[in-house]
């Protein structure tokens, strides 16, 4: 609710600043914080919304930690699983000799981690690249899937479409999880 403009419950004049007004976190009403009896309660469900409002900060902030440690894990759980994603693509070409592919794959690798290692310090260009990538990397799985599908090859295609979901889940996971931003943000220092 927007505090400032909202009319006051008690003498129904606007409320101009925020600092003069308060809100009532169990019913939602807007009143002038000077327009309370002494004892601070809601004129209208008569709790009192001091209290009230330091209980939902304290459950607000509790929240926020969880959800915080819930964004490290997603970033490691992630990273781990897409590193090791690239690490068999290595194996793989390594053991076809496919020297080139072996070493694009190591450099991925190499990349990945990088990027992972600054995306859990918070840094903004290490999830845009990262978010980039994988969108990059599901479209050639998509690529890879219709070239497997036209030939037939069903087990590599089912290859091909197990990759496509792993790197679709983690496109969305990194570019819309908002926990992963809450993570990013606590390393931020405040200006």
């Amino acid at each position: 609710m927007q505090l400032v403009g909202s009319n006051c419950n008690v003498c129904e004049q606007p409320i101009r600043y925020a600092p003069d007004g308060g809100e009532c976190p169990a019913c939602a009403i807007a009143f002038h914080t000077n327009c309370l009896p002494e004892a601070q309660q809601c004129p209208k469900c008569r709790g009192a919304w001091r209290d009230m409002l330091a209980s939902r900060s304290k459950e607000v902030a509790e929240k926020r930690t969880s959800d915080t440690a819930s964004g490290r894990r997603l970033i490691i759980g992630w990273g781990v699983a897409l590193v090791a994603l690239q690490a068999l693509a290595l194996v793989g070409a390594y053991l076809e000799g496919d020297i080139r592919g072996a070493s694009m794959s190591l450099i991925r690798v190499v990349v990945l981690c990088v990027a992972f290692v600054a995306m859990y310090g918070g840094y903004r260009w290490a999830r845009a690249w990262i978010s980039i990538s994988l969108a990059l990397t599901a479209l050639m799985s998509l690529s890879a899937l219709v070239k497997y599908i036209q030939q037939p090859n069903l087990a590599l295609a089912a290859a091909a479409g197990l990759l496509l979901a792993v790197y679709t889940a983690a496109f969305f996971y990194f570019a819309l999880s908002e926990r992963i931003t809450l993570h990013m943000n606590s390393w931020r220092v405040t200006e």
